[in-house]
């Protein structure tokens, strides 16, 4: 029940079997389903640097949604067979939206997948943040470049974490670090972060 939403962000020439993240993905989603089933959301996203046309096709966006067998069939297509004509150009802001339209009640990680180094979409970092964090929700990046310092003091002030220089023999280990690593719970001020880490200060004060 602790377990996170998960929103994927996958760059468009990471995917549809042009390299090992796609089958990661697919590797770490099919565990999550299994551990959590219906009690998470899950969706995904694939953008293109280079296109421009905001297209949300059925193979390049699949909303959050309970994270169904369905759910999980709908996400293997989407990364396995997308159209690249029916990518969407990169933009968390769509992101953002998907996590409203789902009405979800619990926390959601933004993890961006990609082999570049991305400088982040929004001019006021702080108001990013603010907007993550009253929304519930954190961001995360993994990359085979360096991360800009734009972006990754926007995840890690979200409560999310940086990967930087992942290799494809590392990439299912990265992925489902950021999948399942328990997070900075004392700055993501959530209610359940909030409780659970009580539990653990009253816990080690015991010991």
């Amino acid at each position: 029940d602790s377990m996170d939403n998960l929103l994927f962000l996958v760059y468009e020439r990471d995917t549809k079997g042009n390299s090992q993240i796609d089958q990661a993905v697919l590797n770490v989603l099919e565990d999550v389903q299994k551990k959590g089933g219906k009690r998470v959301q899950a969706g995904l996203f694939i953008f293109d640097l280079d296109n421009q046309w905001m297209d949300y096709g059925d193979n390049a966006v699949v909303p959050m949604a309970p994270f169904t067998k369905d759910q999980l069939k709908l996400m293997n297509g989407a990364l396995l067979k997308g159209e690249r004509r029916q990518t969407v150009y990169y933009g968390v802001e769509q992101a953002y939206q998907m996590v409203e339209d789902s009405k979800t009640d619990k926390h959601t990680r933004i993890i961006i997948i990609c082999d570049e180094a991305l400088t982040y979409g929004m001019t006021d970092t702080n108001e990013a943040v603010s907007y993550l964090k009253e929304n519930n929700m954190s961001l995360y990046f993994m990359g085979q470049g360096v991360a800009k310092p734009e972006l990754e003091f926007v995840v890690t002030q979200s409560g999310g974490s940086v990967v930087n220089g992942y290799d494809t023999e590392n990439v299912v280990e990265y992925v489902n670090k950021l999948v399942n690593m328990e997070g900075d719970m004392l700055r993501a001020q959530t209610t359940s972060a909030t409780v659970l880490t009580g539990i653990m200060l009253l816990m080690e004060g015991l010991v």
